[in-house]
């Protein structure tokens, strides 16, 4: 059994030929009434819809579990942090963004969308890989979990323990697999999963 270091949520894209669903939202940093943070999501975030329709990182403290009462309705995780610089200028348009979360990212930041983040939708079942708290084992296949900001790395990961009254927002789908030491295997905590939001917790 081993330890293993937290990650961030990641786009899974299983190879059917779906693309998944990004949508650029605007942002907003304005002391708006709960559930909102007014905070402007930043690369991984879990990110849920303010009373405006606009994008606000997901409150979240390591203590307290996601839930709707407290933190909005997900509407999914943001591909980009709200501060990419898109340049546009001779040659075309170049966006130096944060992607490289998510590897070669399908839709960059451009230069039409100043004051947008995107966001890769939670709905349709869209799978995403995350890391989980506790140790891994095979019959957590289907079970469904809490997510929550961890406090030293500040990624959301899933936990199977309740926390502050926490609202189960994932199901996990299965384990990712492979040679990779960092993807984990039964007995180690921090092991990486495939896993989609739950409609009840999405805002679309």
């Amino acid at each position: 059994m081993a330890a293993l270091a937290l990650q961030p949520p990641k786009l899974y894209m299983p190879g059917q030929g779906k693309e998944p669903d990004i949508f650029p939202y605007g942002i907003t940093t304005a002391a708006l009434p709960a559930p909102n943070t007014g905070v402007a999501p930043a690369a991984g975030d879990l990110t849920t819809l303010d009373s405006a329709g606009n994008a606000q990182a997901s409150l979240g403290t390591a203590a307290v579990n996601w839930t709707s009462a407290v933190s909005g309705f997900i509407i999914g995780i943001a591909q980009h942090g709200s501060l990419d610089i898109p340049y546009t200028g001779q040659g075309g348009n170049v966006a130096i963004t944060e992607t490289a979360l998510f590897g070669a990212s399908p839709m960059p930041a451009n230069s039409g969308d100043f004051n947008d983040v995107h966001v890769i939708q939670g709905h349709n079942g869209q799978p995403f890989v995350f890391s989980l708290v506790e140790a891994w084992a095979a019959n957590l296949v289907g079970t469904t979990t809490y997510i929550k900001k961890d406090a030293t790395t500040g990624f959301w990961v899933l936990t199977t323990t309740i926390g502050g009254g926490g609202t189960k927002a994932v199901q996990i789908t299965g384990k990712v697999l492979g040679v990779n030491a960092n993807v984990g295997t039964i007995g180690d905590t921090g092991s990486l999963v495939y896993g989609s939001f739950l409609p009840a917790v999405l805002a679309n």
